[in-house]
């Protein structure tokens, strides 16, 4: 069961299950990529376990070898003075209206922020183009929608680097 917490957000995914060579025959080999996200490491750290004790539980049943090798972590934010994100989501967020015309939120994700924020620095992530169907094959992107977000991309690093 996904942790539910006030003001977190988490998911899990199995997004590619495989194996066998038909749809009537014990597959020789399966395999299934599977991912569990959250914004809060108490939430983060229940759904590991949640997801090592449903496994162990399975080894012990020996129905078949299972092995887990991990291929990725989406750390959580550590330590961060969220006052500096605040202030720095508030920045991203005229710069983007100024430019844009559109009235700009925020929303909570997974991005290369994570690196950062798992090390205490604060980071925020700047979408700097139109478009939708975002992680599917539908997935588009405005072009146009790119002049405004060089403009902004432009203004936020020599404001943070000049």
């Amino acid at each position: 069961k996904v942790p539910q917490k006030e003001g977190t957000v988490s998911t899990y995914n199995a997004g590619v299950a495989q194996g066998g060579t038909s749809v009537n025959t014990v597959a020789q080999n399966a395999s299934v990529l599977y991912e569990y996200r959250s914004n809060d490491g108490e939430c983060l750290e229940y759904m590991k376990q949640s997801f090592e004790a449903v496994i162990e539980a399975m080894k012990k049943e020996k129905i078949a070898d299972i092995e887990v090798e991990v291929v990725g972590l989406r750390p959580c934010a550590e330590d961060v003075d969220m006052s500096k994100v605040a202030e720095m989501t508030a920045k991203v967020i005229s710069v983007c209206e100024k430019y844009t015309g559109i009235a700009c939120t925020e929303k909570m994700g997974s991005t290369d922020c994570n690196i950062p924020m798992s090390q205490g620095i604060p980071a925020v992530c700047v979408g700097l183009y139109m478009g939708g169907g975002a992680h599917t094959r539908e997935e588009y992107a405005e072009i146009e929608s790119m002049r405004a977000g060089q403009k902004i991309a432009a203004e936020l690093i020599l404001e943070y680097f000049q």
